[in-house]
């Protein structure tokens, strides 16, 4: 199973996805930002499912995916935007999320969709390496 990296500057939300994973057997590191997130993702060697949500304080979700964007490193891993508020979500932000394939988890979540999702992203990692 791969790794997930929960990005969210909440830790209740950090605390219930970390436990909700755990039970499925990934692998669970947090970021409470984007700095602290991509501070992680640039050391890494294995792909991982990144959970990124979109408002937080320092660096926000946006400026994450235009990081991943510019740099193929950070494009090995598999994103998954959290959000509820979907007017975060600009016309340059679909664009990058369609050319990336990261899909988006509305917040207050519902788990079983956050479950699936995250397998599905996993999946997709594992078929393209």
């Amino acid at each position: 199973m791969a790794a997930v990296l929960i990005v969210d500057d909440d830790d209740g939300i950090r605390e219930i996805l970390h436990f909700m994973l755990e039970d499925e057997h990934y692998t669970v590191l947090e970021a409470g930002d984007g700095i602290e997130a991509l501070n992680i993702l640039k050391q890494l060697t294995e792909p991982l499912v990144v959970m990124l949500d979109m408002a937080m304080p320092r660096m926000d979700g946006a400026s994450v995916l235009r990081a991943v964007d510019a740099d193929e490193h950070l494009r090995m891993n598999g994103y998954i935007i959290m959000s509820a508020r979907r007017d975060l979500i600009t016309e340059e932000l679909r664009t990058i999320t369609r050319r990336l394939t990261i899909p988006l988890i509305p917040k207050p979540f519902d788990m079983k969709h956050v479950l699936d999702t995250v397998a599905k992203v996993e999946q997709r990692l594992h078929s393209e390496q």
